[in-house]
């Protein structure tokens, strides 16, 4: 009997332990967020409180606080002929990125490219570049990270940014 108490008491204690080092050592949560609006009113979207979303003429831009990690969103007028097949072709070219499967954002289908880039600097990225051509306007979004803190950025940022974009 004192065998069994013993080992369910060890267990709890290693069980204990395990929680305390799982909260000790994991990252700190993803902050409250904010609703960018567009003040074009093209669009709006969800990003955490503690990343700058900086409006530009031609959409947004939005850092963390060291601005390794950004997301670059652009609007331009489409010129004859193009679509975001192109469009995307022709971002894949210049940045070496490889074609990937379409993916839905604010209710369109976007063309997507990616890839692992080495800039000047010598550090190598991740960058994700998502095409859209909607009412004779090219929506770019693209995604960049070092590629060490990529995936972690994608699932706690990038995907729920992705997931709450919408055209105005």
């Amino acid at each position: 009997m004192f065998v069994i108490v013993g080992v369910v008491a060890l267990a709890a204690l290693a069980g204990g332990g395990a929680y305390a080092l799982r909260v000790a050592f994991a990252g700190p949560p993803v902050p409250k967020t904010v609703v960018y609006h567009d003040p074009g009113g093209r669009f709006y979207f969800t990003a955490p409180a503690l990343w700058s979303v900086t409006s530009q003429s031609d959409g947004a831009l939005v850092t963390d606080s060291s601005g390794a990690n950004t997301v670059t969103i652009k609007d331009a007028p489409a010129v004859g002929g193009q679509s975001a097949v192109t469009i995307a072709e022709g971002m894949a070219h210049q940045q070496g990125l490889q074609t990937g499967q379409p993916v839905m954002i604010g209710g369109d289908s976007w063309q997507q490219r990616s890839g692992r880039v080495t800039g000047q600097d010598g550090a190598t990225r991740e960058i994700v570049a998502l095409v859209d051509l909607r009412a004779g306007e090219v929506y770019t979004i693209e995604l960049s990270s070092p590629t060490s803190s990529f995936a972690t950025i994608n699932n706690l940022v990038y995907q729920p940014l992705l997931a709450s974009f919408a055209f105005a």
